[in-house]
């Protein structure tokens, strides 16, 4: 597991995403969530690629998008 991106990015990226979610503002929550996880993704981080595919599915599922809910859900569980 290699962090290529600092890892201070993917923090921020969370940190705005979890303002976002209190606010309501969900495609600022599955944007930066998704930031997030294409890093997980680059990193090979198996526990941060669920971590951040779960809250991208969750975001989903706020906003009534329920097939993506469920692909972001199955991907975490794969991971």
């Amino acid at each position: 597991m290699h962090w290529n991106y600092p890892i201070l990015d993917v923090h921020e990226a969370t940190l705005q995403a979890e303002r976002a979610e209190k606010q309501g503002h969900w495609h600022i929550v599955i944007q930066q969530s998704l930031y997030c996880l294409e890093r997980a993704q680059q990193a090979e981080d198996q526990q941060a690629i669920r971590f951040f595919a779960m809250k991208v599915s969750a975001a989903y599922l706020a906003v009534e998008m329920t097939e993506k809910a469920v692909f972001y859900k199955q991907l975490a569980l794969l991971s």
